[in-house]
């Protein structure tokens, strides 16, 4: 689950990535510099690819869109890639995608956001009497995928700690590896054939073959 290619610094760097995303979309209530071309890229795909549905599931599978692939991208390389630092990363991006989509649902009411092209924003629309007429969902709706945006990020943060614990208790067998071949010691991982070789080996040497007897002939 921890490859070849990371290094220990690449989990509390994940953890700091989580940090920044929490605090750019909690205290400050904007997304990260950088990630926001992910999150409008994805949202708008999100619109394109379900416009064909309707007005009603087009302007709910923006924000859904945008929180599922990520998350589905997480899943991916966590369960079948097992891929620590990948999947955790990807698991604070699902967070701030959520607590993004939260500040999005609660701004129903008051629509302060600067929309692309100056239109209505989808909640606005959704919860207006266009669609629901209910916009007194918009806060409990919007407190509800906050707190899921706080779980996603702190199971990213578990999954980065976990990984790193991984990644030092791995340690002292890689030094104990590299000490024996830098040692010459026997390896006991058996090659292709099926017996044992030493480390500098690809392949156990080929034997001599046997001279065919006398009778043979």
């Amino acid at each position: 689950m921890v490859g070849s290619q990371t290094r220990a610094w690449h989990f509390p760097a994940v953890v700091a990535f989580t940090f920044a995303c929490a605090w750019f979309v909690f205290a400050v209530g904007e997304r990260p510099p950088g990630v926001t071309y992910f999150d409008v890229a994805v949202h708008e795909a999100g619109h394109v690819a379900f416009a064909p549905l309707g007005t009603f599931v087009m302007l709910l599978m923006g924000n859904v869109t945008q929180v599922g692939f990520p998350l589905l991208l997480a899943a991916f390389q966590l369960m079948r890639r097992r891929d620590l630092v990948t999947g955790a990363t990807l698991l604070a991006w699902a967070g701030e995608a959520c607590g993004d989509s939260a500040n999005y649902i609660a701004d129903a009411v008051r629509s302060r956001y600067l929309l692309l092209g100056g239109s209505e924003g989808d909640w606005a629309r959704l919860f207006g009497p266009q669609h629901l007429d209910r916009l007194d969902l918009a806060i409990p709706v919007s407190n509800a995928v906050r707190i899921t945006a706080v779980g996603l990020m702190l199971t990213a943060i578990a999954v980065a700690v976990y990984g790193f614990v991984m990644y030092v208790a791995q340690r002292p067998a890689a030094i104990d590896d590299s000490w024996a071949n830098r040692s010459g010691r026997v390896s006991a991982e058996p090659s292709r054939t099926g017996s044992y070789r030493v480390p500098w080996q690809s392949e156990p040497p080929v034997g001599i073959r046997p001279r065919r007897s006398a009778s043979a002939s």
